[in-house]
């Protein structure tokens, strides 16, 4: 039947932008428009041919352009037989190959109303006002991580996912302000575009993620595709996966597909990041101007206070603990184990002996002695011994001092349990720092308590503790050192 409509003839596709490698299949894919544009017209493009003359050309460039269809074509026609395909058999059409996709998309709605909310705050000068009032609760005009963290538990809770808080932070210290380690006031609409934006790519990541180790295996990747909106073969969802384990570790960490996002300019709900702060990041960077031919000088890493440690040594271990928090009867069984004489609290000897038995991996001597100490000191009673009650938190702290002796253990490169400056400086990359060497010296002295030139395990926990630094986004300020129990 005529249309009213002026018919639409759709250009067809070359190879390379269709993704396909079957030209067959290609016809195909433009068959169904092509035919609709035809019948719209009532086939005016075949009339003409039948009237002997070769202008199918002009026909449809007359189509296009919007005159009427000739008088010819306006009776009502069967619909066309459909063509044989190159076997001779009619009837069937050759089926659309999929297409490559390797462009990630990542879509959510998790947080769409708390976004709206805040976007609207931030349209309110006086409600913006509100919300920095209560991020710098002491008005000293800069927040840390810590205030950041804080702020985001009691204010957003929704938003608390610490790689996702993280990452904003320094996507908005180093990139959107001005190189320093604070959020100021100004860039406070920054630090809260900043936390939706990272906070889906986590839920994202998370998702990918099936058996919760903060890491993704080319397996669950592979699964993952569709979710992220690609389509790839086995090879190409291999090649796609190498690229963003840049360190060829055989597993994605969270900062790692952040910086494949990034790079991909992957639309996170319609949202595109072309620029990222890590550490790989900023090692990458410097390859890439080594490699480069341009007689452009180098420009500095930016400058970065506020260490960062990341590890994964730990995390199915960890995993483990977790399970073992979370169930009354795990927890009363390795107490047992622990307490083997039922003497109601244990030892130092006897943690160390419950350790090595059953989690040979965070037998790092340095690590139980400050986990066993916060547990007692600082999370318990002040005995001299772990109770029940306190053992729970005996099992949070060994992860977490084993993460921060295994940076320590990474930058003493002397392996004589100690790091003096030049080790400190060279190490500085490994938790996610950037000081010129004047910066770095001051920073070595305020570490080094005693004097001495030297840095021991003690003063490094002291160090990460007092710089509110996130050891896989867990924070902790308190600390236990010699003099702290003298005093």
């Amino acid at each position: 039947r005529v249309s009213n409509k002026t018919p639409i003839f759709f250009p067809l596709a070359n190879e390379s932008e269709m993704g396909c490698t079957d030209s067959k299949s290609i016809e195909t894919a433009n068959e169904p428009a092509v035919r609709s544009a035809e019948d719209a017209a009532g086939d005016s493009a075949t009339a003409a041919a039948t009237t002997g003359g070769n202008n199918s050309n002009s026909t449809t460039t007359a189509a296009a352009a919007g005159s009427p269809p000739k008088k010819a074509a306006a009776k009502e026609k069967s619909p066309a037989k459909p063509k044989k395909s190159s076997s001779g058999s009619s009837g069937k059409k050759n089926s659309l190959a999929p297409c490559k996709d390797d462009t990630p998309e990542i879509r959510s709605e998790k947080f769409d109303k708390l976004e709206a909310e805040l976007l609207k705050t931030m349209k309110d000068k006086k409600a913006l006002q509100g919300l920095w009032t209560q991020l710098d609760f002491n008005g000293n005009g800069i927040c840390s991580l810590a205030e950041c963290d804080k702020f985001v538990v009691e204010k957003y809770p929704l938003l608390d996912h610490k790689p996702a808080l993280m990452r904003a932070y320094k996507k908005t210290t180093l990139k959107d302000g001005d190189g320093d380690s604070w959020v100021e006031k100004k860039e406070f609409p920054a630090f809260l575009v900043n936390l939706f934006y990272f906070n889906r790519a986590w839920e994202c990541f998370d998702n990918i993620d099936k058996d919760d180790d903060r890491r993704v295996d080319f397996g669950e990747f592979k699964a993952a595709l569709s979710q992220l909106g690609m389509n790839l073969n086995e090879a190409d969802a291999k090649a796609e996966f190498d690229k963003m384990d840049t360190n060829g570790g055989g597993v994605v960490l969270f900062d790692e597909f952040c910086v494949y996002l990034a790079n991909k300019r992957c639309p996170v709900d319609g949202q595109v990041m072309t620029e990222f702060t890590t550490t790989t990041d900023r090692a990458n960077d410097s390859k890439k101007k080594k490699a480069s031919t341009s007689s452009t000088a180098s420009k500095p890493a930016a400058r970065d206070a506020q260490p960062d440690i990341d590890t994964k040594e730990f995390d199915a271990v960890e995993a483990d603990f977790k399970k073992i928090l979370n169930s009354s009867e795990l927890l009363r069984k390795h107490w047992s184990v622990m307490d083997n004489n039922a003497s109601g609290k244990v030892s130092l000897a006897e943690v160390d002996k419950w350790v090595v038995e059953n989690f040979p991996v965070l037998d790092h001597k340095p690590a139980l002695m400050r986990a066993f100490k916060k547990t007692t000191l600082r999370d318990g009673d002040g005995d001299a011994w772990v109770e029940k009650k306190e053992f729970p938190a005996l099992l949070r702290n060994i992860p977490y001092f084993n993460r921060i002796f295994k940076v320590f253990d990474d930058v003493d490169t002397g392996d004589d349990r100690r790091i003096d400056l030049a080790e400190f400086k060279k190490g500085l990359p490994k938790i996610g720092m950037s000081l010129s060497d004047q910066e770095a010296e001051e920073a070595f002295k305020k570490i080094d308590k005693n004097g001495g030139g030297q840095i021991l395990f003690d003063e490094w926990c002291q160090f990460v503790a007092e710089s509110k630094c996130p050891v896989d986004g867990q924070v902790e300020t308190a600390f236990t050192t010699t003099e702290d129990r003298a005093k």
